[in-house]
């Protein structure tokens, strides 16, 4: 799960660390959206993927 607003609002008292925070959903897509098609294309871009090809986004 993404720490959205409306998530921590619904899982208030329940254990969230291992939720991501949303700034690594912003900066993905546009590092994708960077790379050139035939690279990007055809792929699927899981959490594993992305951070293979991009690197792991220190929050």
């Amino acid at each position: 799960f993404v720490k959205t607003e409306v998530v921590m609002e619904y899982m208030k008292g329940r254990d969230t660390s291992a939720y991501e925070e949303p700034i690594i959903w912003q900066k993905y897509p546009a590092m994708l959206a960077g790379l050139p098609a035939q690279e990007a294309t055809g792929k699927i871009w899981d959490k594993a993927a992305l951070e293979e090809r991009f690197g792991v986004i220190e929050v």
